[in-house]
């Protein structure tokens, strides 16, 4: 084959737009800002020089298949492999690897190869000519499994063992699932906080005892099962309750619980299945159980401190000094409160719909202080 495939005009026309688009962003910055901050105006000129990036990248990204070698040409760089150096390639929903068979060359990786006119000839020739290689490590994986003893002696105690699997990783995401939706439900409910706080630690049990079939994270075309919609289907519902619904007076007795917990889970995860390096975005797996254990951390915290709080409450007045509605990602109410008891500066506190309409400026509220099952004071804010 010798043909060139260039960006098509259609994403050429998207590109181009986006450049100007930024252009005209950079430029309204730096000449609205420019007699106010010299930083703002640097930015304006970042965001105009950028536009003329976006347009140089767009025309230069090309890729070149020759009789004997391919090119990939971007903004920064070009690479190249003879064919004969080619072991294999991957080919994802938007990016292609065409890995060599020599470490010492490096891999071509082609992302957002949809943009290219000509992709679905490009994709069926890598494919005609070169090894599937996730095909490859599909059916390796899948023969590992179909001999593995541990799942059974024969091959119908085999498949018994992995058809459970699936339906125990179903059956976890799909529970999960069902707490995002059970999020609008129970607002402030102890014993749905506590399912959430519990529930992936269920994820670790689930992934020891699968005998390598359920893994948090999996890669594409795999025979392996994963649970993380059903870990993260509880974590982000927990993180979304401990940021909304409490507001905490001092963090000083936050951080020791909070690193204790972080770590506990997130340690817990990598060690439960060892062996699984990467995560279906290329990420390590020990960097993405660091970001769930500090989402759990700090949801574990907020609520074991305050949703199992019995201490004796201190009520202190304060005055709604103004309020405000914002539409990040939904609508959300806020109020600013005055000064009260141990807290010596106005506090900006998330209310609901209704409560935002009973609270106009000037109205006087009341701000219900707790001492916290962990000691971390804690305080919430009605009418």
């Amino acid at each position: 084959m010798n043909r060139e495939f260039p960006i098509s005009k259609g994403s050429k026309i998207t590109h181009f737009f986006l450049a100007l688009v930024v252009l005209g962003f950079g430029v309204i910055i730096w000449v609205a800002l420019i007699s106010r901050s010299t930083g703002f105006a640097v930015f304006g000129l970042f965001l105009a020089g950028s536009s003329i990036l976006i347009v140089i990248g767009t025309l230069k990204r090309k890729i070149i298949v020759y009789d004997d070698r391919i090119v990939h040409t971007n903004l920064f760089r070009t690479r190249e492999l003879s064919l004969i150096d080619i072991k294999g390639c991957r080919i994802g929903q938007k990016v292609i690897n065409i890995i060599p068979n020599n470490s010492s060359y490096s891999k071509i990786t082609i992302n957002n190869y949809i943009d290219y006119a000509g992709s679905g000839e490009l994709t069926k020739w890598l494919r005609e000519s070169f090894t599937d290689l996730d095909q490859v490590d599909y059916q390796t994986d899948l023969q590992s499994i179909q001999n593995d003893t541990r799942l059974g002696i024969t091959e119908v105690d085999r498949k018994s063992t992995i058809n459970k699997a699936r339906i125990t990783a179903i059956i976890y995401n799909v529970i999960g699932a069902v707490f995002l939706i059970l999020l609008f439900v129970f607002k402030k409910n102890p014993v749905f906080d506590a399912a959430l706080l519990i529930y992936p630690f269920i994820a670790v049990v689930i992934i020891i005892t699968s005998k390598g079939l359920i893994k948090l994270f999996t890669k594409p075309r795999t025979p392996y099962y994963t649970i993380w919609i059903g870990i993260f289907g509880a974590i982000i519902p927990m993180f979304i309750k401990s940021a909304a619904d409490y507001s905490i007076l001092e963090f000083n007795h936050f951080w020791l619980p909070f690193i204790i917990a972080a770590l506990a889970l997130g340690i817990l995860i990598k060690l439960s299945d060892p062996n699984n390096s990467a995560t279906t975005i290329g990420a390590p797996l020990i960097f993405i159980s660091l970001i769930i254990g500090c989402l759990y951390g700090f949801s574990c915290v907020i609520l074991t401190n305050c949703d199992f709080d019995r201490s004796t409450e201190k009520l202190f007045i304060a005055t709604v000094l103004d309020h405000s509605i914002t539409h990040n990602k939904g609508t959300h109410y806020h109020i600013v409160i005055s000064p009260w008891g141990p807290k010596s500066n106005t506090g900006n506190v998330d209310v609901s719909e209704s409560e935002y309409f009973q609270e106009p400026v000037g109205s006087i509220v009341n701000v219900h202080l707790k001492k916290g099952l962990l000691k971390i004071p804690w305080y919430t804010v009605a009418p």
